[in-house]
Order: structure tokens, then C-alpha cells, then sequence
């Protein structure tokens, strides 16, 4: 069953953990304040304890009413197995309605259940602090930090010498949305000065799909470019895409050359 370590913040399924709630026994579980990440609406999420005669064995989502006048309670499946049994549905209403009649007289759950839902912005900065507590994100956070900036410092450095752009990580995703510090057109080739692989999504200046199959363009991620005649290692000025290296194409093509020889 679920472990017993004291809860460190996080995630289960579509649900972001907050507070645990105090008054349930450890035989029957753990019960926590919880939002859903998405909608921001309150919640309680209860983690069975070990010594539970019973575990689910079928995943069940389902949304119980009530109305005032005209009175009336419903359970709606929002979605459930194929092979579903309803005494398996009601095991879990049994258990949740146990733990919550532990702390049906607290100032705690009650005031959490009749809140309102969380805004995205407290719900991201939730989330953010959780990830902030694990050493592992953090290290991630600082490494990214440190790519970022060395991408952008080498990318603004070299604009006005001609220096080489180097992009890599988090950077490139950061210059995806920028001017291409390097483009070649299928009209005129030129070599440009870029090296990275290949980009989730077009440069600003690059040329997008449709491209032009007759110049020799295909289309990757969106973007129009240009397979260079070098196989991998690439050279610094190329992108490697999947065992190739490519130049991003133009936007602003230009005339086409005629590249015949006149007699």
C-alpha cells in the first residue's frame, strides 16, 4: 500500500497535495487538503494506510450533487471501467465518507472544502515550491539558468563581430521565437553561423511550411530548410536533425536564380 513517510508535497493523479489533515486514524489512512491542478477546485485526497484490508482495484471518476430545492443527490460517472462493479464503487465511498466523518467537526477541513477554488497564479506558485524542494529541480533550475544566459550572452556578443552563435538546451527554446542568427536561401546559398539542433519550432525570419519541394526544401517542426551535403558530426554553422545537417531557408526568399549556363 501507500508508503507511510511523512508527505513531502506533490502531485497524486490530477491532484497537487497540500496540509495534512489531523483526526484520522493512521489504520485507515492519511487525508490531505488538495486542489486540482488544473480547475483549482478544493479537495481531499485520502492515501490509504498499509494495514487496509482493501486497496482499489479499478480506477473510477465520478461527481456527486446535491440540490437544495428541488431536492435531490446524484452520482454522475465522469469515467469509469468497462468491467466496473458497482461494489467495488461503493468500497470507495465507504472509505472516503469514513475518513471524512473524522474530521467532519474541523475548523481546518471545513474551511478548505468551502473555499474558494485556487487561482492559476497561487496554483502555480504552489507547484513551483514544490519543485523548489527537491534538490534534483533545483540543480536543474540552475543548470538551465546558466545554459540560458551563456546561449544569449554568445548570441548578442557575436551579432555585431560576426562571432560563431551557439545555442544548446533551454536556449535554443528561448531563440525559437527570435530571428535565426543564421540563414541560407534556396535562391543564393550562404553559410551561416548557427549550431544547435534542430528547433522545436520555426525562427521568427525563417521560411514555414509549405515549402518549396522543387528547391530541395523540407518541412521540419513547421520550419522550411535546406539538407546539407555533410553527414554528422555536423560543423559548427549546421543543425543535426536525425542523422543529417541542415540550414534554415529564408523567409524572404527572393527571385530564383537561373542556375542553367547560357550558350
Amino acid at each position: 500500500m501507500a508508503d507511510e513517510k511523512k508527505w513531502k508535497g506533490g502531485r497524486l493523479g490530477p491532484f497537487g497535495i497540500g496540509r495534512r489533515l489531523e483526526g484520522v486514524e493512521p489504520e485507515l489512512g492519511r487525508l490531505y487538503e488538495a486542489h486540482h491542478v488544473k480547475t483549482g477546485a478544493p479537495a481531499v485526497v485520502l492515501v490509504p494506510g498499509r494495514s487496509m484490508d482493501w486497496e482499489p482495484e479499478e480506477s473510477w471518476q465520478v461527481r456527486v450533487s446535491s440540490n437544495e430545492a428541488p431536492a435531490y443527490v446524484a452520482l454522475e460517472v465522469e469515467r469509469g471501467p468497462a468491467s466496473g462493479t458497482l461494489p467495488e464503487l461503493a468500497r470507495m465511498f465507504d472509505l472516503i465518507t469514513s475518513a471524512l466523518e473524522r474530521v467532519e467537526r474541523s475548523v481546518q477541513a471545513r474551511g478548505h472544502l468551502t473555499g474558494q477554488p485556487v487561482g492559476r497564479v497561487k496554483l502555480y506558485v504552489g507547484r513551483a515550491r514544490r519543485l523548489l524542494r527537491s534538490w534534483r529541480w533545483r540543480a536543474a533550475a540552475g543548470l538551465a539558468l546558466v545554459t540560458l544566459g551563456a546561449g544569449l550572452w554568445l548570441l548578442l556578443s557575436g551579432a555585431g563581430s560576426g562571432g560563431q552563435h551557439v545555442a544548446h538546451g533551454v536556449a535554443l527554446e528561448a531563440l525559437s521565437q527570435a530571428d535565426a542568427p543564421g540563414l541560407i536561401s534556396t535562391y543564393n546559398p550562404e553559410t551561416g553561423v548557427i549550431a544547435y539542433p534542430m528547433p522545436a519550432k520555426p525562427f521568427r525570419n525563417q521560411a514555414v511550411a509549405p515549402c518549396k519541394s522543387k528547391w530541395d526544401e523540407v518541412e521540419i517542426n513547421g520550419g522550411c530548410w535546406l539538407e546539407q551535403p555533410r553527414r554528422p558530426p555536423c560543423n559548427e554553422v549546421q543543425a543535426e536533425h536525425r542523422g543529417k545537417c541542415y540550414m534554415p531557408v529564408a523567409k524572404d526568399r527572393g527571385p530564383r536564380e537561373s542556375q542553367s549556363i547560357q550558350p
